[in-house]
């Protein structure tokens, strides 16, 4: 399957720029959230940011030097988690004992989800001109419950304004990044949000949120970019 040369990847951003400070409540942040979401799906209030043409090749770079969880091989796994294509697993002829039932096909993995998100992310940013050499992953803090966005990026360049429009952002830049097999999930969106808000703090701090997701309708991997302030 690595043989594939590419796939098209849509990376929309939300034209609604994201006051942490403004949604104070989280009931004003779930109400954000079900907004975004439903213009994305009905393409309202969103510009196509950028089409990806993904080499899983080079997905695989991005995944070795900037993904956290160690998932090898993202290329083929990309590729498979396109086309959504989960083998079955064998079923014995004899019926499960009462109350059970066999496992028919696999489930994706959470991990290799996310670790895909992060390598597109990594992709977006590269393909932008944003220089990844200043993009780190950040450790997430000791504390139990203590998450924090995945990555900061240190670059000031023009490119970086594609994805932050405010006049007063200074580097560093905050990142929080999101994937899922299916459709973007409200709560998961929500607590990104809330993992950038703990290290956006001043008025110059920025953030963003990249969920990479597979549409409902076409099934194919598509990507929403949310920019925040505080």
């Amino acid at each position: 399957m690595s043989s594939v040369t590419s796939v098209a990847v849509e990376v929309f951003k939300y034209n609604n720029i994201i006051s942490l400070r403004r949604i104070s409540s989280l009931i004003l942040l779930r109400h954000f959230v079900d907004n975004a979401i439903n213009d994305l799906l009905h393409r309202i209030n969103v510009n196509l940011l950028k089409t990806l043409f993904v080499t899983p090749g080079l997905l695989e770079q991005y995944n070795i030097r900037y993904a956290e969880q160690w998932v090898r091989r993202i290329d083929e796994n990309f590729l498979e988690y396109n086309t959504g294509i989960r083998p079955g697993l064998n079923i014995p002829s004899m019926p499960p004992p009462k109350n059970l039932k066999y496992l028919s096909n696999k489930f994706f993995s959470g991990d290799v989800s996310g670790t895909i998100a992060e390598s597109l992310f990594i992709y977006l940013l590269d393909e932008l001109g944003i220089e990844i050499s200043l993009v780190g992953h950040l450790r997430p803090l000791k504390k139990k419950n203590a998450f924090l966005p995945d990555f900061i990026i240190w670059d000031d360049s023009h490119a970086v304004r594609l994805l932050i429009s405010s006049s007063s952002y200074q580097p560093p830049a905050y990142a929080e990044v999101k994937g899922s097999t299916s459709n973007i999930d409200r709560n998961r969106l929500i607590k990104a949000l809330l993992q950038l808000n703990k290290l956006l703090t001043k008025t110059s701090d920025c953030g963003i949120v990249f969920f990479a997701f597979k549409n409902p309708q076409n099934f194919n991997y598509e990507a929403l970019v949310l920019e925040v302030v505080t």
